[in-house]
């Protein structure tokens, strides 16, 4: 940080070689890291870094994001290696949010997860259900029909990801559902896009790829081999309907 400079984040436990790891994956604005690592050989656990620098586990299960609350949102496997939502705080620990192959992504100021259960994207809301948000259309590949969400903001506007004929990034609002973003490609035979962020604001960064065909458009399987993505860039779309959020207590 600007005060301490670079500090590291060390794999616990005893190692024969040097096959341990730690993995951070989000910050909140008080400087506390969550991620996971290992923790001996075969071994992994979410950790906390919290203010002072001090490193604690949590448990095995993998920690995708924390709030300015210290609450933590991630995934744990279970016996049947099911994937399965987990919500950690300090006061609980770890609660299991239920939904089947269910992941916890992304989790706001005020509680809201974003993630998905068994292949779409959906929100764990304040009474404790999980509430899914749909599925644009069909892939231009063929193939099952997805969506899963990527992040979220302390107003509970979700983006991700969908399949969709063409774009595929989406926004959802509580007030108008789920809405395709669109993308950089028009013209290609196909254009997807992928929302990756969100913040208080409505601005929403992703990526954006196009394709064009050489002969027949091929299934999923050959479609390395068959075609040519001749276009790929970064996007940012912004909100014209989003006031500004209060921000949170400490």
């Amino acid at each position: 940080d600007a005060k301490q400079g670079v500090q590291s984040i060390y794999p616990s436990g005893m190692y024969a070689d040097n096959r341990g790891w730690a993995i951070p994956f989000d910050i909140n604005k008080h400087g506390e890291v969550v991620g996971y690592r290992s923790i001996g050989p075969g071994s992994t656990n979410a950790f906390l870094r919290d203010r002072s620098g001090a490193v604690f586990d949590l448990g095995p299960f993998v920690a995708n994001s924390l709030n300015d609350r210290g609450q933590v949102a991630g995934v744990a496997v279970l016996l049947n290696f099911e994937s399965r939502a987990v919500l950690w705080t300090a006061g609980t620990g770890t609660t299991d949010l239920g939904g089947m192959n269910s992941r916890a992504i992304d989790i706001n100021n005020r509680g809201v997860i974003a993630g998905d259960v068994q292949g779409q994207a959906a929100v764990w809301t304040d009474i404790g259900i999980w509430q899914e948000l749909g599925i644009l259309g069909d892939s231009p590949f063929g193939g099952p029909r997805f969506s899963s969400a990527h992040a979220v903001n302390d107003r509970g506007w979700v983006v991700g990801t969908s399949t969709a004929p063409t774009g595929g990034a989406f926004l959802w609002t509580p007030q108008t559902g789920m809405e395709n973003l669109g993308d950089l490609h028009t013209g290609h035979d196909i254009s997807l896009s992928h929302a990756v962020d969100i913040n208080q604001h409505g601005t929403v960064i992703g990526e954006s790829l196009g394709w064009i065909f050489f002969g027949e458009a091929p299934d999923a399987a050959t479609l390395g081999g068959a075609t040519l993505i001749i276009a790929g860039g970064l996007w940012l779309w912004r909100s014209q309907k989003s006031p500004d959020v209060a921000e949170m207590p400490d």
